[in-house]
């Protein structure tokens, strides 16, 4: 009868905890009591309209991630699209849970039994660029056993980089033609 108990109290804990991050998530907000959170910011040298492109374009991720392998994505990407992207870790399935064109993007993570939030903020700057702000919270039973702190933040710094490098190439391009 405990161990029935148990179970049953961690399901519901879990459930629980799935239903915060969607709504978090919905809200544009990470879980900031999750046990790994990472914010970052970088400025880049592309408008809005370039960066927001290229982050919603899930299916050619790996065209500019190189840490993204595949991608599958059933519907165009909006509000409530699940999708699946595989890295070096696995395959992780996800669902969109914010669309506020050029200004935010944001979805949930599942990856074994780790559940993620990526919100993505992109502001205009006053030369044409943008600052993109990274945010992304990582919670899970024994997490600490497979990522730290510094492990996301390398990670979603790879993310910024790579993006970085896709809009301002594609700016430049385009500035030429």
């Amino acid at each position: 009868m405990t161990v029935r108990f148990g179970l049953v109290a961690l399901l519901l804990l879990l459930s629980a905890c799935r239903h915060h991050d969607r709504q978090s998530a919905l809200a544009g907000e990470i879980d900031r009591t999750a046990p790994l959170v990472v914010h970052l910011e970088k400025r880049i040298a592309a408008p809005p309209a370039t960066v927001w492109h290229l982050l919603t374009d899930i299916q050619a991720w790996p065209n500019w991630q190189p840490d993204i392998h595949a991608v599958e994505i059933r519907s165009p990407p909006r509000l409530g699209a699940r999708f699946d992207w595989t890295v070096d870790a696995g395959e992780i399935h996800s669902r969109i849970v914010l669309v506020s064109p050029e200004q935010r993007f944001a979805w949930t993570g599942r990856l074994f039994w780790f559940r993620a939030i990526h919100v993505w903020t992109l502001r205009p700057t006053s030369d044409g660029g943008t600052l993109v702000s990274c945010d992304e919270s990582l919670s899970g039973l024994l997490l600490g056993w497979f990522m730290n702190r510094a492990d996301l933040s390398e990670t979603d710094a790879h993310w910024l980089a790579a993006l970085d490098t896709a809009a301002t190439r594609q700016a430049t391009a385009g500035s030429h033609l």
